[in-house]
């Protein structure tokens, strides 16, 4: 985690001197600002990044642009034409504003326009080539990798909760339930070996295809005129389009929503923009058997022991066991 970022009369003065605009007025809107410039409208954020890891960023956000999917918001370059302005321990970016709301994934009419856009953009999202070889953004081939690594990391949880002399209420739910989800944890790599992973893999790697791998939906904006943008691409990757399907439809499904017919709807919607491949589908279902909610809450305690209050730990943690239920009938019926 970054310095908290204060917008202050410096960064104002920087802002002038690198950008050559004026600031009249800005105020913060969910960790970014709002500035109101002889310019229009921007944003401004500060990426908590090395500038090479940023650049990789800005690059494929330009691409996606640049390759037929226009909205995706556009970096404005300094004035000796850099792409952001290194501070501290990330990097200053200013770009357009994008007049929207959120979308609303509970709303089938916003769902339907999202899922469309992301398959326009993954349209968009090929024959990309960043100046920067981020190694950490490359996925290609690494599922089964980060897969078994997080399996591990599920038996590190629950060594850590048994280890404790006194043990909360949390601990305990770990303890009883990581072999549960560590044997999912196992299935998927297990079925996404039995797949076409590999192969995909290796033709999206020459296609040089990537992610935006955040598809939250606080990441689309849907403007008066019904435009999607997807903003927010500091989480991208090197990787096959159907990581974003996959992520898309789990989001959609987790907390309660196992949904088969809202299912079906994602992936009927993003199918007529985007064709899914038979050899796929194995893919996807794999990587959705994935325990990803349960791994990261344990990582988030354990490991990086997040500043967060106890009881928002506890309800999350209650949330992913009460799926349980749910979650297997769905696995079970979802693309046999």
């Amino acid at each position: 985690m970054g310095k908290p970022f204060i917008l202050n009369s410096d960064v104002k003065q920087l802002i002038i001197e690198q950008y050559g605009i004026k600031v009249f007025a800005w105020e913060e809107k969910k960790r970014v600002f709002q500035l109101l410039t002889d310019d229009g409208l921007k944003l401004l954020k500060k990426v908590n990044a090395p500038y090479d890891r940023y650049l990789f960023t800005v690059e494929a956000m330009t691409h996606g642009r640049n390759h037929g999917f226009y909205h995706i918001p556009k970096v404005m370059e300094t004035m000796d034409g850099k792409l952001g302005i290194p501070v501290d321990d990330g990097v200053i970016m200013i770009s357009q504003w994008i007049n929207g709301r959120e979308a609303n994934y509970d709303d089938y009419f916003d769902l339907e326009i999202t899922t469309s856009a992301l398959a326009r953009f993954h349209h968009a999202a090929r024959g990309f080539e960043p100046s920067a070889k981020i190694g950490s953004r490359v996925f290609w081939g690494k599922w089964v990798e980060h897969f078994q690594k997080r399996c591990k990391e599920l038996q590190l949880f629950k060594k850590i909760a048994q280890g404790k002399e006194v043990k909360d209420a949390f601990d305990q739910k770990i303890i009883h339930y990581a072999d549960y989800f560590y044997d999912w944890g196992m299935r998927a790599i297990r079925d996404l070996e039995n797949s076409d992973y590999y192969r995909l893999s290796e033709e999206s790697r020459r296609n040089k295809t990537f992610c935006h791998h955040d598809i939250a939906h606080h990441n689309v904006l849907i403007t008066e005129d019904l435009d999607v943008h997807l903003i927010d691409f500091d989480y991208c990757i090197l990787d096959m389009s159907v990581h974003d399907l996959a992520s898309l439809l789990i989001r959609n499904m987790r907390y309660g929503c196992w949904s088969l017919d809202k299912a079906y709807f994602i992936w009927n919607t993003y199918n007529r923009e985007k064709p899914i491949l038979a050899e796929e589908i194995g893919v996807i279902k794999a990587f959705m058997e994935f325990p990803q909610e349960f791994w990261q809450i344990g990582l988030q305690y354990y490991v990086e022991k997040q500043p967060w209050a106890e009881e928002v730990f506890h309800r999350r943690l209650d949330r992913i066991l009460e799926d349980i239920p749910l979650r297997e009938v769905f696995m079970k019926k979802f693309l046999v």
